[in-house]
């Protein structure tokens, strides 16, 4: 069975919320840049994110 997104989402951030899920293990880069994609692409490529990275938008 795929995913829900529209009863997955709101599940996974209540389990956040509740510090049952530490989303700080499970990132390994953040990058504050749209500007910065081309570059976590080229990390993520060579191995250098091994979970997730997150790009913030302002």
């Amino acid at each position: 069975m795929g995913g829900r997104p529209s009863q997955d989402i709101p599940v996974i951030l209540d389990l956040i919320a509740k510090n049952i899920i530490n989303i700080d293990m499970i990132i390994t880069n953040i990058y504050s840049r749209l500007e910065d994609a081309n570059e976590a692409l080229e990390e993520l490529h060579h191995g250098k994110i091994l979970g997730r990275a997150v790009i913030k938008l302002p």
